[in-house]
C-alpha cells in the first residue's frame, strides 16, 4: 500500500482506495473531498520508455535497447583519441612557432577556458540527455534538424581526406622497414638533377668533405612528390590512380570497418590502444630527442615568448580556431560519443579530463618536434662547418624555409611528410625511429577516423531505425565504408590540390594558381555542408504551413526527454467518479498542470484534455447553479 499525499495547506484529506488494473495494487489517493480519483502507474527501474526519431505523430513504439558503454574508462579514452589526432602533433607546433612561441600559450589557454571546454561540455551534455545522434537529437527544435545533417556532412567530409592522410602514413611506416630510408638518397628513379644531398661527412681520407649544390630539393621532398604523390603540373590533369595510395587506402577502411562493424561495442574495445599507444611513442620520441645535440635551442626556439604579437588579432584568431579544431568540436562526434553513456553519468568531470589531456598532448607533442629540429639545425650547422652559436639562426632559417609552403590552417602534409622524414633520416638507426614516429602517427590518425567516421554512421542509425537491425547495420556500415573508399580514390591520384582546396586561401601549386573551376568546386565542397542547415530549415517552413508551423515546430517534439525511461516521470491516468460533475478541485488542476507540463513519458492526458474537463466543469456548474 502507497500513500501519495498532496502537500495543498487547503486541502481537506479524504483517503480513497483503488487498485491499479495492471498489477493489482492498492494505492491511497488522496484529495479535496475525495472527489477525483488519479491512478498513478509507478515507474519500475526497469522500464525503458524508448524515444521515436521521426518527426511524425506517430504512436511511440518500443525499441531495441540503445547501446552503453562497456566502462566509463572506454568513453574517456574514446573521447581523448578522437579530440588527440594529428592536428596535435603537426598543427599546434607550427602555430605556435608561428604565434610568439611560448606568448601563444596565453591566448591558447584563455580561449580553451571561456570557449572550448563550456563547448565541449555541453556537447556531452546535450547528447548524454537524449540519448541520440546529432541528427535525431533536433527533435529539441525540428526547424534546425538542418544543423544536424550540417554536422554529420562535416564530419563525412573530414573522414574521407582523414583517411587519405593515413594512407600516406601507413606507406611511410611500411617503406620504414628497410636498412637505408629511401628519402635519405638521390640515386632514385624519382630524383631528379634538382635533388640536394644530405650533407655527411666523407670518411675515405678521414677529413669531413661537405658535398654542395646549387639545387633546392632535398631527398625528402622529391620523395613525397615525385614518387608518393606522383605530383603532375596542374590540377587540370589528374593522373591515374596511385596504387601504392590505392592499397593503403583501401587497408585503412578495411580497419575503420573491422573496427566499427559492430558499432561502440567493438570501437571501446579498441581504444585502448589507439588511445594509449601514441603516448608511448611520444614518451619514447622526447626522451631520445633531448638527448640529441642542439635539442636544447629547438625547445627554446618553440618556447620563447614574444609578447608582442599578443597584440596581433590574428594570433588570437589561431589560438580559438586550434581549439575548435584540437577539441573536435561542432562536427557531431561529442554528441554521438557522450549518447552512449548512462544517463548520471559526470560529464562535467569528463569534459575537464578530456580538454587538459588534449590540450596537454599539444604542448608535449610540440617539445618532441622541436627537439628533433632542433638537432636537425645543430646536424645542418655542423656539416656547414658552422660554429654551434649559430644553431639558433640556422634553426630559424631552415624552419622558414620549409613552412613557407605549407598551408597556414587545417592539416601540414608537407611538414608531416617532408620536414619529419628528413628529420628523422639525420638521426642515428634512422629507421627504427622512422618506425616508431610512423607508428604513432598511424594510432593518432586511426583514433581520431574511428570516432569521426561512427558520428556518421550512428547519426543514420538513429534517423533510420531499420539500420539498426543486426543484419541490415552490417550491410549498411559494409556499404557505407566501400564508398568512402571509392570517393577516397580521387584524392590518391596524381594531384595534392584536392586536399589544399579544403582549406581556401586562393590556393596556388608552387606559385601557380588554380583554374576557376578548381576554385569552384572547392566553394561547393565548403558550401554543401552550410547549406543543410537554411535548406532543411526552408523545406520544412514551406512545405508544412509557414509561420503556424514556425511556432509548432519551434517547440520540443513529444518524444524528447532524458534518455532512459526510469529517469522520467511516472504514466498518469486520469478518471472521474460520479461525484465529479459537482465540483472543481483545485489541488488536483494544480497536481495535473505540473506533471503534464514537465512529463516527457507516453500519458493519457493531454493539455488539450484537461482545457476541455475544465470548461465542462465550468459548463456543468453553471448548468446546475441555473
Amino acid at each position: 500500500m502507497k500513500d501519495n499525499i498532496l502537500t495543498d495547506p487547503a486541502a481537506v484529506i479524504t483517503p480513497q482506495t483503488e487498485k491499479i488494473p495492471e498489477s493489482g495494487e492498492e494505492v491511497n489517493y488522496i484529495f479535496k473531498d475525495g472527489l477525483e480519483v488519479v491512478n498513478i502507474r509507478p515507474v519500475d527501474d526497469q522500464d525503458n520508455v524508448s524515444q521515436k526519431s521521426s518527426d511524425s505523430g506517430t504512436d511511440q513504439s518500443s525499441e531495441e535497447s540503445r547501446a552503453t558503454w562497456g566502462g566509463q574508462l572506454e568513453f574517456i579514452l574514446t573521447c581523448v583519441g578522437y579530440a588527440v589526432g594529428l592536428g596535435n602533433v603537426w598543427r599546434f607546433p607550427y602555430l605556435c612557432y608561428k604565434n610568439g612561441g611560448g606568448a601563444f600559450l596565453i591566448p591558447y589557454t584563455l580561449m580553451l577556458a571561456l570557449v572550448g571546454l563550456p563547448l565541449f561540455f555541453m556537447e556531452l551534455a546535450f547528447g548524454q540527455y537524449a540519448g541520440l545522434g546529432p541528427i535525431s537529437i533536433w527533435r529539441i527544435n525540428p526547424l534546425f534538424k538542418g544543423l544536424g545533417y550540417a554536422m554529420v556532412i562535416v564530419s563525412w567530409l573530414i573522414g574521407l581526406y582523414y583517411n587519405v592522410i593515413i594512407s600516406h602514413v601507413l606507406y611511410y611506416l611500411v617503406r620504414s622497414f628497410t636498412s637505408v630510408l629511401p628519402w635519405t638518397t638521390c640515386n632514385n628513379t624519382w630524383n631528379t638533377n634538382d635533388c640536394l644531398p644530405y650533407e655527411k661527412p666523407d670518411i675515405g681520407n678521414g677529413s669531413l668533405v661537405i658535398h654542395t649544390s646549387n639545387h633546392s630539393l632535398t631527398p625528402s621532398e622529391e620523395f613525397y612528390r615525385n614518387h608518393v604523390l606522383d605530383q603532375t603540373e596542374s590540377i587540370d590533369n589528374f593522373g591515374t590512380v596511385e596504387w601504392q595510395l590505392a592499397v593503403t587506402l583501401l587497408v585503412a577502411w578495411f580497419i575503420v570497418w573491422i573496427v566499427l562493424l559492430k558499432g561502440i561495442q567493438s570501437l571501446g574495445k579498441v581504444v585502448y590502444f589507439t588511445a594509449i599507444f601514441p603516448y608511448v611513442m611520444l614518451t619514447v620520441l622526447f626522451f631520445r630527442g633531448v638527448t640529441l645535440p642542439g635539442a636544447g635551442n629547438g625547445i627554446i626556439y618553440y618556447l620563447k615568448p614574444d609578447f608582442a604579437r599578443l597584440g596581433d588579432p590574428r594570433v588570437w584568431s589561431d589560438a580559438c580556431t586550434q581549439i575548435f579544431y584540437s577539441l573536435s568540436a561542432c562536427s557531431g562526434g561529442l554528441i554521438a560519443m557522450s549518447s552512449y553513456n548512462k544517463f548520471k553519468n559526470n560529464c562535467y568531470r569528463d569534459a575537464l579530463i578530456v580538454c587538459i589531456i588534449n590540450c596537454g598532448t599539444s604542448i608535449f607533442a610540440g617539445l618532441v618536434i622541436f627537439s628533433i629540429l632542433g638537432y636537425m639545425a645543430y646536424e645542418k650547422g655542423r656539416h656547414s662547418r658552422q660554429s654551434r652559436s649559430k644553431c639558433h639562426t640556422k634553426l630559424e632559417r631552415f624552419t622558414e624555409v620549409k613552412t613557407h609552403q605549407i598551408p597556414k590552417s587545417g592539416l601540414c602534409p608537407g611538414l608531416a611528410f617532408i620536414v619529419y622524414p628528413e628529420a628523422l633520416a639525420r638521426m642515428p638507426i634512422s629507421p627504427m625511429w622512422s618506425v616508431f614516429f610512423f607508428i604513432m602517427m598511424a594510432t593518432l590518425g586511426f583514433g581520431s577516423e574511428f570516432s569521426i567516421v561512427e558520428c556518421v554512421l550512428s547519426a543514420l542509425c538513429d534517423e533510420f531505425k531499420i539500420l539498426n537491425k543486426r543484419r541490415a547495420a552490417i550491410i549498411f556500415r559494409t556499404v557505407m565504408v566501400i564508398i568512402c573508399f571509392l570517393l577516397g580514390l580521387p584524392m590518391v591520384c596524381r594531384v595534392t590540390g584536392v586536399l589544399n582546396m579544403i582549406m581556401y586561401k586562393e590556393p596556388d601549386l608552387d606559385g601557380v594558381y588554380y583554374p576557376e573551376w578548381a576554385k569552384a568546386l572547392g566553394w561547393l565542397i565548403v558550401l554543401f555542408p552550410v547549406l543543410t542547415i537554411p535548406g532543411w530549415f526552408m523545406f520544412k517552413y514551406c512545405t508544412e504551413g509557414g509561420f503556424a508551423l514556425m511556432k509548432e515546430r519551434m517547440q520540443p517534439l513529444p518524444s524528447w526527454g532524458p534518455s532512459l525511461g526510469k529517469h522520467t516521470l511516472p504514466e498518469i491516468n486520469v478518471r472521474y467518479t460520479e461525484d465529479d460533475k459537482q465540483g472543481y478541485n483545485p489541488a488536483f488542476a494544480r497536481l495535473m498542470g505540473s506533471n503534464v507540463s514537465t512529463s516527457t513519458c507516453s500519458t493519457d492526458i493531454t493539455a488539450l484534455n484537461l482545457s476541455t474537463m475544465a470548461l465542462t466543469k465550468s459548463t456543468d456548474k453553471s448548468s446546475n447553479r441555473k
